[in-house]
Parts: C-alpha cells; sequence; structure tokens
C-alpha cells in the first residue's frame, strides 16, 4: 500500500500513464497530450499521444534505476530516443504537430529526493512535519486559462453551454499548441531536448519526506478546480489508505454534475486522470 498508482480515460480511450516502483524508488506520471488535427501515423495505438506516453513509460522504467545518470539527462535521451522512434513512421515528415506530453518524476538516490516536472502535471510533497510543498509549472495552465476565458465569453455571447463553445475556439487552441518549446509559449516534452533546460527540477532530503502524490491536470481537478479537497486534505485521505478509484470517483460525480462545464469552465467534460502516491 506504500506505492500505489491509478488512471482512468476520460473518453474512449487514455492518453495517460502512470508507473511507481517500489524496489527502486521512483515513479512518474505523463499526460501525452490530445492531438489536434487527428494526425494518426502510430497506428498500433489509438493516438500518436498515446504511442508517445506508453513508449515513453517504457524507457523511463528501463533507464531510471540507473542513478549515475541525472534525470534531466535521461530524459534528454528519452527525447532523442523517442523523435527517432517517430520519425520512422511513415508520413512523420508531413506532421504539422508532433505528439507532446507533461510529466512528472521522482526518484529517491541515496539521501536525496530529485525530482523533475515539465507541462502542467505535478508532485505534492508532504513533511514529516506537515509542511506541504506543490511542485509545478504554470505557463501552460496560463495559455490554457485564456482559451477558457475564450470559451466563456462566446458561451455567454451566443447564450450556449460553455462545453458548446469549444469548437469556436480550435484556431486558438491550435495557435497554443504550435506555440510550445518556444520562450513566448511553454515547455513540454516532444521533439526538442532544450525543454528540459525549462523544467523545475531539484533536490529534496529524502529524511525529511513522508509522503509524494503525482497528479495529471486531468486529477488534480479534484483541488485545483472542484476544490473537493486541498492539497493537505488530499494526501491526509490517501494515507488513510482511502482508495485512489473512490477519489476518482468523487471526481467524477462531480464532473457529471456540471457536465457542460458552465459552473466549473474547462475544455471538456473530463480529461484522462491519473494519479500515483509513494510513503517515502
Amino acid at each position: 500500500m506504500n506505492y500505489r498508482s491509478f488512471t482512468k480515460e476520460g473518453k474512449k480511450f487514455n492518453e495517460d500513464d502512470v508507473y511507481v516502483d517500489s524496489k527502486n524508488r521512483f515513479g512518474f506520471i505523463i499526460d501525452g497530450a490530445t492531438g489536434l488535427l487527428k494526425e494518426h501515423i502510430a497506428l498500433n495505438y489509438d493516438s500518436d499521444a498515446q504511442w508517445y506516453s506508453h513508449t515513453l513509460k517504457k524507457f523511463l522504467i528501463n533507464n531510471l534505476p540507473n542513478a549515475s545518470k541525472s534525470i534531466k539527462q535521461i530524459i534528454k535521451e528519452a527525447i532523442i530516443y523517442l523523435n527517432k522512434q517517430y520519425n520512422a513512421f511513415e508520413n512523420s515528415q508531413n506532421i504539422v504537430s508532433k505528439p507532446s506530453a507533461g510529466i512528472a518524476v521522482f526518484r529517491v538516490v541515496g539521501k536525496k529526493i530529485e525530482y523533475f516536472i515539465l507541462g502542467d502535471c505535478s508532485l505534492i510533497v508532504k513533511y514529516k512535519n506537515n509542511r506541504v510543498l506543490h511542485l509545478k509549472l504554470n505557463d501552460l495552465t496560463r495559455l490554457d486559462n485564456i482559451n477558457i476565458n475564450k470559451m466563456k465569453v462566446i458561451a455567454k455571447k451566443k447564450n450556449i453551454d460553455v462545453v458548446d463553445a469549444r469548437p469556436y475556439i480550435n484556431d486558438d487552441l491550435l495557435k497554443t499548441r504550435l506555440m510550445q518549446n518556444t520562450k513566448n509559449g511553454y515547455w513540454i516534452l516532444s521533439d526538442n531536448i532544450e525543454a528540459v533546460n525549462y523544467a523545475k527540477t531539484g533536490y529534496l532530503d529524502a529524511e525529511k519526506v513522508f509522503h509524494i502524490v503525482g497528479l495529471t491536470d486531468g486529477f488534480s481537478q479534484i483541488i485545483d478546480l472542484f476544490g473537493l479537497y486541498n492539497k493537505k486534505t488530499l494526501l491526509e485521505k490517501i494515507e488513510q489508505s482511502v482508495s485512489l478509484q473512490d477519489l476518482y470517483n468523487e471526481l467524477y460525480d462531480m464532473q457529471e454534475k456540471d457536465n457542460k462545464c458552465n459552473k466549473f469552465p474547462r475544455f471538456k467534460c473530463r480529461d484522462d486522470a491519473s494519479i500515483f502516491s509513494a510513503l517515502i
């Protein structure tokens, strides 16, 4: 029960991935970005984003146990590897928007906990003295909020539900997506190794840390959108051995109650949702 994980698709298939390893003491969460142009060349998968997150997962499982390399170095090698694999697919040269993913990783190395965060995944860290630290980046969230506000304006103007305003901002979403890995946009795992230089990275004192939880933005709605819990109470709930499935069910029910996205504006009723919990 010390290391647990859960993932659930938002619609027909899941573009998230999650993994925790109690033996080697690491964990990560991956949020593949749904394609906006219906581009699909990784035909053995439901989407190119799903291929990206699943292939990245396998690479990290094989390479994170190697403590002689930093997570940053391993992620750089992963980007190079995935780019080579993707470019081997037929018609890869015609792809306008290559697959991408957000990620949050932790790894216990000796008396330190190393972490790496890119995109809108996050880590919540609870110390033994009950202090809570939320490790995350805000560049993509800031751009998403701009586009969500556009949906709210359109919905009000056209007298429609917020969720039905989503098709009217397709061009805005594509413009945002094409700003990935640029200084005026946001940084994310894709085909540009420079992105790792903009990740949130660092080390924590392992002897002082009690609990680490990783969340994709689809699951973090439970705290930052619907407010069912705050960071501290969410971790306390998990520490009380409440199942991650039960927590997801609470989130699901809230999403259903606002399935038109009017009270809690967002791009869609629900996203893929993933979480891991590691009691250090």
